[in-house]
């Protein structure tokens, strides 16, 4: 019988740690000390890209001038003096513009947060997928194991023999969402174009039969996580790696 001890290693920097350590105490400290600094950077970021936020001000911008515009050629209609003026006004057409875009934004956030639904779902059997469109973007609207969900622009199924299993979700996505995720398996390496903005994380389920909970806003998924892993994988530690984020796609291996 193969007696082997698996190795703990520190939950911060990865290398080898004593039992009953969860890290190192160089590693605890640093973390501590700078944890406030990396929390601020991450505040004034926004928890949006800078090149995401120029996109959706230019969106803004031309949605807003797009209903000046066109409250100008109605008010132009109008068969009183003031409509008529009022068209040539384009400082209270654009601040007309401005509160109308604000204020959907506002009650769109309000309708996505009133619409929170969570499902779980299991790697075995048929994964189903399906696709929305989201401010012109493509997002996983949902995951399940063949239910009905609501129906996306599209779909995608992984289908598993009988009695198999999957052991690893990979998932890519942005700031917003969940923008694309892979069902496989262990030994499975695939690679993926690294595009700024969206980061890679993987789920792993050593032992096949863990549930993976799926957040959806009402629109698209926000985020995957593992509930309550069992025994087995919590031992693997496969569990504690969907919290790594990744540039592109990383095997399991790669991260020990």
């Amino acid at each position: 019988m193969n007696n082997t001890a698996r190795t703990k290693r520190c939950g911060l920097c990865g290398l080898p740690v004593e039992e009953p350590d969860p890290v190192h105490d160089g590693c605890e400290q640093m973390g501590i000390n700078r944890g406030s600094g990396a929390l601020q950077r991450v505040l004034l970021f926004g928890f949006e890209p800078p090149k995401m936020k120029q996109e959706h001000a230019r969106i803004t911008r031309w949605a807003e001038a797009m209903i000046a515009d066109g409250l100008s050629l109605c008010f132009a209609q109008g068969e009183t003096m003031v409509e008529q003026k009022l068209s040539r006004t384009s400082e209270v057409l654009r601040s007309i513009g401005r509160y109308l875009v604000s204020h959907y934004i506002v009650r769109e956030n309000e309708s996505m947060l009133r619409r929170t639904s969570r499902i779980t779902f299991v790697l075995r059997g048929q994964v189903k997928v399906t696709f929305s469109l989201f401010q012109g973007r493509k997002y996983v609207a949902s995951v399940s194991n063949g239910q009905e969900q609501k129906p996306g622009n599209s779909s995608e199924l992984f289908a598993l023999g009988p009695g198999k299993t999957a052991h690893v979700v990979h998932i890519a996505e942005n700031h917003l969402g969940v923008v694309s995720l892979i069902v496989a398996h262990l030994d499975h390496a695939f690679q993926a174009e690294q595009v700024a903005g969206v980061w890679w994380r993987a789920i792993y389920i050593p032992c096949g039969r863990c549930l993976i909970m799926a957040t959806n806003d009402g629109i698209k998924l926000r985020s995957l996580s593992p509930v309550s892993p069992c025994a087995f994988c919590t031992a693997s530690r496969g569990p504690r790696y969907h919290q790594i984020a990744w540039p592109c796609p990383t095997h399991h291996i790669a991260i020990r």
